[in-house]
């Protein structure tokens, strides 16, 4: 779980991908707060798709592991206009997963 604020004016958050250690979905709440979110098919950009996330509104992410899937889909966000609240959820792999002793 994480809570993210992204200030009025800042750039947001460049295109990425979520980590190899999180699988099945992610899902992102927008609390509060105007941006754009885009999924886009590389780290430039490239053929950027706007996702409605207003406020109220949840953005669902495949993950690794989801149906069989091996997607983890860039994605970024720009053009903060207020104050932006997100809540995200996304499990993680069990340390046997990913080849790490339990302590």
């Amino acid at each position: 779980m994480v809570l993210q604020k992204y200030e009025k004016g800042s750039i947001g958050i460049t295109p990425h991908r979520d980590g190899l250690s999180y699988i099945n979905l992610v899902c992102i709440f927008n609390i509060g707060g105007r941006g754009k979110f885009f999924i886009c098919s590389d780290r430039f950009g490239k053929d950027a798709r706007e996702i409605d996330a207003s406020p109220g509104k949840v953005v669902f992410l495949r993950a690794p592991g989801f149906f069989g899937s091996k997607d983890r889909p860039f994605h970024f966000v720009t053009d903060i206009q207020e104050t932006r609240y997100t809540f995200g959820l996304r499990q993680k792999k069990r340390l046997v997963q990913l080849g790490m002793p339990l302590l």
